[in-house]
């Protein structure tokens, strides 16, 4: 199996600002649990959000080819890696008056006709002939259907539970508890308990999947978006997560692809790194598999090369010394020509799969 090439930097201390006590040696692949390794890139810190203290070093499994953290933070300390993280930041919709308003509120009836087609979903407003005009225009479809992450419709008369693990700041469900599903989410952050709001009708709870062992074999729909990758032990939850689906339920994960051009191409800029946070990076292949071993069955991934454009940008930007937002020196931004696309080259690694019946 073809490995990354290694980048060679100066080594650094990665000691010197993450508190001693909390770092864990991780002497095995956390995916196939291999202990045949090689330094992939040393020196990374963390140089998207400028906010977590210490250098750090990236392996990479000779079986696997899968990357991860080692030395890494701990269980303990690993929350000194999420001050100011994005996903965390509160979600409102920003109103618009006159014209805007009304193109606004015209095209969201459109969405929601839809989606309402499509999901047996109930959004509001709706316009039926939506189903017929965003069916004229791929790109559309294709964002309507990454913001619902692919989960399956609602059958008709039922109410399908939901369970989002890390689930940010309450987007997703908020999205889906509008269109008729019953939405359940998890955070390790505690502060997400502050971002509920009266109008929210979500059971959300602090902590991993573990939170919500009692319910074990009810959740119609579980998704992962970007978390997966932060996980100590992936294997161990998503082994919670094949328990807690319902028989027939339906999983969803996303997480930064390391076969990635983007990653070929930026090597340690690329922004799917994001050390500390980012503990491990399965392949395709490794994680797939470790979901075949579980029980799933049906496991398809999806292609999405529109997420191409955005990786790249930030990543040139990274690689400039810039924050992955700042479009300040953009003219001289170091850019590949448009890849062809492929699920070994996509950006994220996206995929659904079926806990049998």
């Amino acid at each position: 199996m073809k490995l990354f090439r290694k980048t060679k930097v100066k080594k650094m201390d990665y000691k010197k600002h993450w508190p001693e006590n909390g770092l864990e040696v991780v002497a095995k692949c956390p995916w196939c649990h291999s202990n045949k390794s090689q330094v992939l890139y040393e020196g990374l810190s963390d140089i998207v959000f400028g906010t977590a203290p210490g250098v750090w070093t990236f392996l990479q499994c000779k079986e696997c080819a899968s990357g991860y953290l080692s030395p890494r933070p701990t269980l303990d300390t690993i929350h000194l890696a999420y001050r100011q993280y994005y996903t965390h930041a509160a979600s409102f919709e920003r109103g618009s008056s006159g014209i805007k308003g009304l193109l606004k509120y015209f095209r969201l009836a459109l969405v929601n006709g839809y989606r309402n087609k499509i999901y047996n979903s109930h959004f509001s407003p709706s316009i039926r002939a939506g189903f017929y005009l965003t069916r004229l225009r791929t790109r559309t479809t294709r964002i309507i259907e990454d913001d619902l992450r692919y989960i399956p419709p609602i059958l008709m008369g039922t109410t399908p539970k939901i369970l989002d693990i890390g689930c940010g700041n309450l987007g997703f469900l908020r999205l889906v508890s509008q269109g008729g599903w019953q939405a359940f989410g998890c955070d390790l952050d505690p502060e997400i308990k502050n971002l509920i709001t009266e109008t929210d009708s979500i059971d959300l709870r602090v902590g991993s999947s573990e939170v919500f062992l009692e319910e074990a074999g009810s959740f119609d729909v579980i998704t992962l978006s970007h978390v997966i990758e932060h996980i100590h032990d992936p294997i161990a939850e998503l082994e919670r997560i094949f328990i807690l689906l319902r028989p027939g339920g339906f999983l969803y994960i996303d997480a930064p692809n390391i076969e990635s051009f983007g990653h070929h191409f930026w090597s340690r800029y690329w922004l799917g790194l994001d050390a500390p946070r980012h503990l491990s990076l399965p392949t395709s292949k490794v994680l797939s598999e470790a979901l075949i071993r579980l029980g799933f069955i049906d496991i398809k991934f999806i292609e999405r090369p529109g997420i191409w454009g955005s990786i790249s940008v930030k990543s040139a930007r990274l690689e400039l010394g810039k924050a992955y937002n700042d479009p300040s020196s953009d003219h001289a931004l170091r850019m590949p020509k448009t890849p062809p696309f492929g699920l070994r080259g996509s950006e994220f690694l996206t995929l659904t799969a079926v806990k049998p019946v």
